[in-house]
């Protein structure tokens, strides 16, 4: 089957320090072991989300906090040499804005935007997302500085063993009663495991979120140490920030979230025509914001626009339905959580995960060999070997965070998308979805303006 959009590319770079080894004779429709994993990264067809000539969306927010003149994000755990490249590469400005367009890989970018447009025109360099390459995982590290790893978020969907809750931390509501957290006295700062940076530094900060989006637990975590957090109507936006900046009476940082790309990609797919004219329209937004940001300043104005993650064409037909009865639920203890592309799975305990595991493999590979447009390529790991391959950032996870993460993770290297359907029938049925290691969920494009 012919999916829309680039090819898949080779990666550069070097995972020498995260366990990766090619083996070049193993099978890459099914691979149950760290040695397989490696061979989907060898093949380019997973992208490491540390990589030693690509950095990663986590350096430049720490390169962000830096240039602001941040004085505790040089503890955190985790330090790459990018965050040090980048610094010198950041343009120093009195008043810096950071956008942050969610979807807009470097894939769907080159597809949709003219080299020479707006955003395009001012690409510096690509970035390699976070993994889980999802935005839970993504705007928990873009606050924080905070690899995965150390934040303890793992998907859209999160499961607490330690209160047997599987959440959506955004809307921060339970999986399948939909039952606000706050009501059961849960709050996100006990759920994360790292502070928002917003306040170290010398500049005032301002978070501007789009009117759809409500106040809410997680909201409040996100915006700590910011000035001012507020949302606001996509039309009025520029208007809104040309406030900030004229009422300012120092330096500033203003962190605008346009979610648009993504929910359409969603909807009606990354390389759709819908997605093409929604990411055009978001430029011009780009533009005008920079514009009437530099008519409001008597001083310097620098735009840093990224994304959180790309995305992946995912047909209806392609997609691996588990119900809540189905003989491959058997196994779990409780449903599946993170996203379509990153599946976490948690295995009975009544018998060890490496006899399960074989069991679990050959259900998979009838259900997924019988979906239509031939064979799927995806990896069914361990965790251990997932967290030993580094994957969730060079960091030591804690017994509480990796308690989050189950006992094997179902990775999708092509256009798989496997969800777990609830008792009410309900799942996402996207056309295009993230969370997973190929290029077009991984590479995501810095722009300086």
């Amino acid at each position: 089957m012919v999916r829309a959009g680039p090819a898949i590319r080779r990666p550069a770079g070097d995972y020498s320090g995260y366990g990766l080894r090619h083996n070049r004779h193993l099978r890459l429709n099914f691979m149950s072991d760290a040695s397989g994993l490696s061979s989907l990264f060898a093949a380019g067809q997973f992208l490491h989300p540390v990589d030693s000539s690509v950095p990663n969306s986590v350096d430049l927010v720490r390169a962000i906090a830096r240039e602001s003149g941040g004085t505790t994000v040089d503890l955190l755990p985790g330090s790459t040499p990018h965050v040090q490249m980048l610094s010198g590469e950041l343009e120093s400005a009195d008043h810096i804005l950071f956008v942050l367009i969610d979807g807009l890989g470097m894939s769907i970018m080159e597809q949709h935007l003219e080299a020479d447009g707006f955003l395009r025109g001012g690409f510096r360099r690509e970035l390699r997302a976070v993994f889980p390459s999802t935005t839970t995982v993504a705007l928990t590290s873009l606050a924080s500085g905070a690899w995965p790893g150390t934040h303890g978020l793992t998907g859209w969907w999160t499961h607490f063993p330690d209160t047997a809750v599987t959440m959506a931390l955004l809307p921060f509501r339970e999986r399948f009663t939909n039952r606000n957290m706050r009501d059961s006295g849960i709050e996100a700062t006990a759920l994360i495991h790292a502070q928002a940076l917003w306040g170290d530094g010398d500049r005032d900060v301002h978070v501007v979120l789009p009117r759809s989006i409500r106040n809410g637990s997680y909201n409040e975590w996100f915006n700590a140490g910011a000035v001012s957090g507020e949302s606001v109507r996509t039309k009025k936006l520029a208007k809104r920030v040309r406030q900030l900046i004229r009422a300012s009476r120092g330096p500033t940082l203003t962190y605008v979230y346009l979610p648009q790309v993504d929910s359409r990609s969603h909807r009606c797919g990354p390389y759709s025509d819908e997605t093409a004219e929604t990411a055009r329209e978001l430029e011009r937004t780009c533009a005008h914001l920079l514009k009437q940001a530099r008519a409001a300043s008597r001083g310097c104005v620098s735009m840093i626009v990224t994304a959180d993650h790309g995305q992946i064409s995912t047909p209806p037909e392609r997609e691996l339905l588990i119900h809540h009865d189905d003989p491959i639920a058997r196994y779990f203890r409780v449903p599946p959580s993170g996203d379509a592309r990153a599946c976490q799975l948690w295995l009975n305990t009544d018998r060890p995960v490496s006899e399960q595991l074989p069991e679990l493999e050959k259900l998979l590979r009838k259900r997924i060999t019988d979906i239509p447009g031939g064979d799927s390529e995806y990896a069914l790991v361990e965790t251990d070997d997932l967290i030993q391959a580094g994957l969730l950032g060079p960091v030591e996870l804690t017994p509480a965070v990796r308690a989050r993460w189950g006992d094997a993770v179902l990775l999708s290297a092509d256009d798989l998308a496997v969800e777990y359907v609830a008792p009410d029938g309900s799942f996402h049925g996207f056309q295009g979805n993230h969370s997973g290691l190929s290029p077009e969920e991984m590479r995501i494009p810095l722009i300086i303006r």
